[in-house]
């Protein structure tokens, strides 16, 4: 099967190999339920330079089933936005010119998100990767998903990579996460960037828990194309997620570094590379004589030493040239004439 990653539009932006990664500033629930401070973020991650900035919209009693776990219904009602608080803070979004993604956590939030916000493209959870309900209300959107893995197997990510697109779903971004606020680094595993690049032929991105830039940075070296960063005005406020967020100043380094990690990353071909193909003549060695000899002379080993510049017979010719005769009287250090390779039809490398 082919796994050529297909690129995936977000908002207008191109995701895929081929393309600078996308960050993804991660508002979340970092707002504490205040819109304001939610419009602050708004504007302090635009200004870090993040290509989007997403929020995140639940109905505590359906995030959380009031009976079975009543504390977590009520704890998250002081971090839950309405509908008109999103209406605002698309707004904020809009004058700053910054694209406004959310992730619903329901199949009650999907419609309000698309026909009234029009968000571009949606953003899954974690948690719902194997929700048929909300995969199926997604997909029939007709708008492109980028999916979080964590605390998943290889099948469950492939469950919710077919369910998405035999809803119809036109692109798919596959994030690598941890689902731990921040991982330890012995968590992180970065190699499952590989086999989930490997399995799927979708884009494959990062989901940032780690405190500081070092695994993004690392992720975008591996080849991650999105990079998702919890983002918060102040680590020091309240909120379960605001100590493993990036700080303004986090995120523009984030930013900042990214473009230059992606020309780093270059096309994985092992070959030289620019200003490099020309220093393969000066720079790697040929071969020389090591004394005087005369011409009809059958070259031995003894009589050859290898030095930079290249000269005209490369060091990894000595096995061709060994033994051939030389074509005229030779002084020592002279270098071993191309003829010899040329009689043999041997290309000079």
């Amino acid at each position: 099967m082919d796994r050529t990653p297909r690129s995936v539009t977000i908002a207008g932006q191109p995701v895929g190999p081929g393309h600078r990664p996308l960050i993804l500033a991660e508002i979340g629930i970092n707002h504490n339920g205040d819109p304001h401070l939610g419009g602050a973020m708004i504007r302090a991650g635009r200004k870090a330079g993040a290509d989007a900035v997403k929020f995140q919209a639940f109905t505590p009693s359906r995030l959380f089933n009031p009976v079975a776990n009543p504390v977590a219904v009520e704890m998250f009602q002081e971090w839950a936005l309405t509908e008109s608080d999103f209406q605002a803070l698309h707004q904020v979004a809009i004058a700053e010119g910054i694209p406004f993604l959310c992730t619903p956590f329901g199949v009650d939030w999907v419609a309000f998100l698309n026909d009234v916000l029009q968000v571009p493209a949606f953003k899954i959870a974690s948690s719902d990767c194997t929700n048929p309900l909300l995969l199926d209300a997604v997909a029939a959107t007709g708008k492109p998903v980028i999916l979080s893995t964590g605390m998943t197997t290889l099948d469950e990510v492939a469950y919710g990579v077919g369910r998405l697109e035999a809803g119809g779903c036109p692109g798919i971004v596959l994030l690598h996460c941890i689902t731990q606020y921040p991982p330890e680094a012995e968590e992180v595993n970065l190699l499952a960037l590989r086999t989930l690049a490997a399995e799927f032929s979708w884009p494959i991105g990062f989901s940032d828990h780690w405190t500081g830039n070092l695994a993004a940075f690392a992720a975008i070296a591996m080849g991650a194309c999105l990079i998702e960063k919890h983002f918060t005005l102040d680590r020091e406020l309240p909120g379960p997620d605001q100590a493993g967020s990036a700080d303004p100043a986090m995120l523009q380094e984030l930013v900042e570094a990214t473009p230059l990690l992606w020309q780093m990353r270059g096309d994985g071909v092992k070959e030289a590379k620019g200003r490099e193909t020309g220093l393969r003549t000066a720079g790697r060695p040929g071969l020389y004589l090591t004394r005087s000899l005369p011409a009809g002379h059958r070259l031995r080993r003894e009589d050859l030493y290898a030095a930079r510049p290249q000269g005209e017979v490369p060091a990894d010719a000595l096995d061709a040239v060994l033994g051939q005769p030389l074509p005229a009287d030779l002084p020592a250090d002279a270098a071993v004439p191309a003829s010899l390779l040329v009689s043999l039809a041997v290309p000079a490398l």
